[in-house]
Parts: structure tokens; C-alpha cells; sequence
């Protein structure tokens, strides 16, 4: 019981950290909509984002997380538009 308990404690100190690196590309991503408003450049951009995906995805050395990784990136890039669409408004 005790190695799940710090397997569990690990997983905390790690989710504490994505929280905090969450919190600070969030907060990127509004910076980059406020630069494209004054600019009136689009918030999507296509090809940036498949180059993005394919980018992270081969980062990751264990081929079975590669999917999931490309559902995390699409799922922050997603949120992301959403924050720089909230500063264009």
C-alpha cells in the first residue's frame, strides 16, 4: 500500500506541474491573440497546427502514448484558439 500511496504522491507533484505549465501556455496563447487582433492576422491557423501535432508526436519515444499525445496537443490547441478568440473580443 505504500508504493501506491507514492506512486499517487508522485502523480500529484507531476499533475502540479501540468497545472502550472497549463496556466502559463494559457496565458501565452491570450498574448498571442491580443498580437494577432492588432495585426488582423486569423486566430486559426491550419498548417501550424498539423505541423505542431506532428512536432509533439515525435517527441514522444513510446509509439502506444503517440495518439494520445495528438488528442492532448488538438485538445490544447482547441483550447488555446478559445483564449485568443476571448482576446479579440
Amino acid at each position: 500500500m505504500n508504493d501506491l500511496i507514492a506512486l499517487r504522491n508522485g502523480i500529484d507533484q507531476v499533475d502540479a506541474q501540468i497545472i502550472r505549465l497549463f496556466a502559463q501556455r494559457m496565458e501565452l496563447a491570450r498574448r498571442v491573440g491580443e498580437y494577432k487582433r492588432a495585426r488582423n492576422l486569423p486566430v486559426f491557423d491550419p498548417e501550424r497546427e498539423r505541423t505542431l501535432i506532428v512536432s509533439r508526436v515525435e517527441q514522444i519515444n513510446d509509439p502506444a502514448l503517440s495518439g494520445p499525445v495528438a488528442e492532448l496537443f488538438e485538445t490544447l490547441m482547441r483550447l488555446s484558439k478559445e483564449a485568443q478568440f476571448g482576446a479579440q473580443q
